[in-house]
Formats: C-alpha cells, sequence, structure tokens
C-alpha cells in the first residue's frame, strides 16, 4: 500500500470546544462537595442579590429622608403656629 494512506490524520478528529466550559478539576470538586468552596454559580447569585439589596437600600434611604424632611417641615409650621398663638393671647390681655 501507499505510506501516505497508511498515515493517520490526527488533526481531523480534533473537535472544537473554544465555547465550552471545561468541566472543575478534582481538588475543586472536592472542595465544592465538602461545602469548603462555594461553587461559580452562587457566586454569581450573591452578587445579583447584593445589587438587589444595595438598590433597595437606597430607595429606602430616598424615602427615609422624604419623611424626615416632612417631619422637620410640619415641625417648623407648628412652632410658627404656637408663636403666632402667643402673640394672639398676649395682645388680647
Amino acid at each position: 500500500m501507499n505510506g501516505e494512506q497508511d498515515k493517520i490524520d490526527i488533526t481531523s478528529g480534533a473537535i472544537d470546544v473554544e465555547d465550552e466550559e471545561r468541566p472543575p478539576g478534582c481538588d475543586t470538586s472536592k472542595d465544592e462537595r465538602d461545602g469548603k468552596r462555594k461553587p461559580k454559580e452562587s457566586v454569581t447569585l450573591l452578587g445579583e442579590k447584593i445589587d438587589t439589596f444595595i438598590e433597595t437600600q437606597k430607595t429606602s434611604r430616598l424615602e427615609r429622608q422624604k419623611v424626615i424632611d416632612s417631619q422637620h417641615q410640619l415641625s417648623s409650621q407648628q412652632l410658627e403656629t404656637a408663636k403666632l398663638a402667643k402673640e394672639t393671647k398676649l395682645i388680647e390681655l
């Protein structure tokens, strides 16, 4: 037979796996199984939860500031009303 035909082309069976994620190593899998290391998915979920928490905190802080401003304005109005009531009482005497 021809020598070129007997050679095996090992590059033709290569599979392109650039887009596929490689499986975790032995030590990584054991650590995740034993609870010593968190899987990457949980870290991503934790990051999303933290972002949600931060956004909620910002909204809560803004709402709280609105309430504080309203209370301050109400307090100022009550103080002004009390001053006017006192002046009115003094004028009537």
